[in-house]
């Protein structure tokens, strides 16, 4: 499976992306790609066939027409919003702007764009990508389109009425653009940052924004950096790579934060996140951190005994490692538990197995330490008076020793929560533990209990094997 990090790689913060709505989809296959030709440095010819004529442009114009025309312009449309008491129509495109055309004798019979390109008299990519799409909807395109510098007329023709002759059913349909109507402006639409409305996101997997924000945060947390997780990973990718270097946190968070401030803006780009990083991907990368944050813990105990209070580990000595496995169980029991329904079948057997798999990491490293961790240190340790095995024996800390009655059941609860189904994925390693618990000894009622989760899973493989081969022989015969 590809790696969240590779998935990542793919995501543009530019607009150069595959569309990923159901509207977006649907209009990239209406809209036919438009690479413009330089034959002629005063014309431009799009591959959907139409001749635009930019004598009247000057040179910046005539860069900014080209761009427009260019099949990797990356310009899609959101949305478009009649404002029928003021007159004008507002096209919310992907890149956070809004383009608004208005009637003759409104704020916008000269195309306006919040982009800030189009200062003065000067039209931007915006208003020629769009112009160049009403044109293409237009019932008969002329043969030669000759554009004005303010990309207020073509053929002494407004885009408001075009958009009259070409009218917005026919958008709808053939260019499967969003549309709605509102009776008058209510807001500055003129201000950038005021421009994107995320209530008109009228999509059927539409959220609210702090529904939104959350998941951008969830999104984001595949790359977040965590604590001990890049010394505990051998591998070679760009978060573990990243993470050893000392100003990754600071990357990270500046980074985060300007992910997040596009996404919960715009809502294509947020789609476009939503569907690379998708529920999955996340809650796979989730318990890949888990398993690593495990393996740490365990080698910080290790090195705890071996270099004390004055190593790289001065405080992770049994009781802080008892604690910090503790908290990584109830951490995998909580996020299965919060991500299990926004996944997919294949993505939820996938992450059941990588929960379990985690939470058989924890308890086979806690089976192999019953012993006095500080059994055979050479630094000087001031044990405490009648101190007891607890304090020094991360097995009986978490499991107990025989003959005890501890009422604890140390992460056999978790493990009754998934399906036999998934258990039996990972039977070997449930006897293998058993085995050892039988070897060390431990609380009677957590061996029984133990013993017969195994059993029951070791029934159900046999059973399924023996119909298997009985299966096989009524085939043969």
């Amino acid at each position: 499976m590809t790696s969240p990090i590779d998935e990542f790689r793919r995501l543009s913060l530019k607009t150069k992306m595959v569309p990923t709505t159901r509207s977006q989809s649907m209009a990239s296959q209406s809209a036919p790609p438009a690479r413009a030709v330089d034959e002629n440095p005063g014309r431009v010819t799009t591959n959907a066939g139409v001749t635009y004529d930019l004598e009247a442009l000057d040179q910046v114009g005539r860069r900014y027409a080209r761009l427009a025309f260019d099949e990797f312009n990356g310009i899609n449309l959101d949305y478009f919003t009649e404002f029928a008491d003021d007159g004008f129509y507002a096209f919310q495109i992907t890149d956070r702007v809004s383009v608004r055309i208005g009637n003759d004798g409104t704020d916008y019979a000269v195309p306006n764009c919040t982009c800030g390109a189009n200062e003065g008299d000067q039209a931007c990519k915006h208003i020629f990508w769009l112009w160049d799409q009403l044109v293409q909807s237009a019932p008969r395109a002329p043969p030669l389109c000759k554009l004005e510098k303010d990309g207020s007329r073509i053929h002494n023709k407004s885009p408001y009425q075009l958009i009259m002759d070409v009218g917005t059913s026919e958008l709808e349909e053939n260019r499967r653009w969003r549309h709605s109507t509102r009776e008058a402006e209510v807001t500055n639409v003129r201000e950038p940052a005021q421009d994107t409305d995320l209530s008109d996101d009228s999509s059927d997997d539409s959220i609210d924004l702090d529904q939104r924000i959350e998941e951008i945060q969830d999104m984001l947390s595949v790359f977040e950096p965590i604590k001990m997780f890049a010394e505990a990973s051998g591998g070679t990718s760009l978060v573990t790579a990243l993470s050893r270097h000392a100003s990754y946190p600071r990357i990270y968070k500046a980074f985060s934060e300007i992910v997040a401030q596009r996404a919960s803006r715009e809502a294509s780009f947020f789609q476009r996140l939503r569907a690379v990083i998708n529920p999955d991907i996340r809650a796979e990368a989730c318990f890949e951190k888990i398993r690593r944050r495990v393996e740490r813990s365990f080698e910080a105990l290790n090195e705890h005994m071996l270099h004390g209070p004055t190593g790289p580990s001065p405080r992770h000595d049994v009781v802080h490692c008892a604690h910090d496995l503790r908290e990584m169980v109830a951490a995998i029991e909580s996020e299965f538990e919060e991500r299990r329904d926004s996944l997919s079948p294949a993505g939820g057997a996938n992450v059941a197995n990588g929960a379990v798999a985690a939470l058989l990491d924890i308890l086979e490293g806690v089976v192999e330490r019953n012993k006095d961790a500080y059994a055979d240190i050479d630094w000087a340790r001031v044990a405490g008076e009648n101190e007891p095995a607890r304090q020094v024996n991360l097995y009986a800390q978490l499991i107990g020793q025989p003959g005890e009655e501890d009422e604890g059941d140390f992460v056999l609860e978790q493990l009754r929560k998934f399906p036999d189904s998934v258990r039996l994925n990972h039977v070997e390693r449930l006897d293998g533990i058993l085995q050892t618990l039988k070897a060390h000894g431990a609380p009677g009622r957590y061996l029984s209990a133990f013993g017969n989760l195994v059993g029951s899973d070791d029934r159900k493989r046999k059973g399924g094997e023996q119909a298997g081969r009985s299966s096989s022989r009524r085939r043969v015969r």
